[in-house]
């Protein structure tokens, strides 16, 4: 909670939504337990974040491209 700089309250309304779509089982008032559908999330949200991030890292070196090619049709 505190490392995600959450409130309590918006940490339940997540949990809440997380335990909805089946990412995570509870266990008594404090144990959580990630599913096998939780676990192929995270691999699918990892795989999309190393995806965007090598998109992001071609778009900024196509745009300093960009930028050299009108440099040389102003000079």
């Amino acid at each position: 909670m505190y490392g995600a700089n959450l409130s309590y309250k918006l940490l339940l309304q997540y949990l809440d939504e997380i335990l909805k779509a089946g990412l995570l089982l509870r266990e008594g008032k404090s144990s959580y337990w990630i599913t096998d559908r939780g676990k192929k999330f995270l691999e699918i949200y990892e795989d999309y974040e190393r995806t965007r991030k090598k998109l992001d890292e071609h778009v900024k070196s196509l745009e300093i491209g960009e930028d050299a090619l009108r440099e040389m049709l102003i000079s």
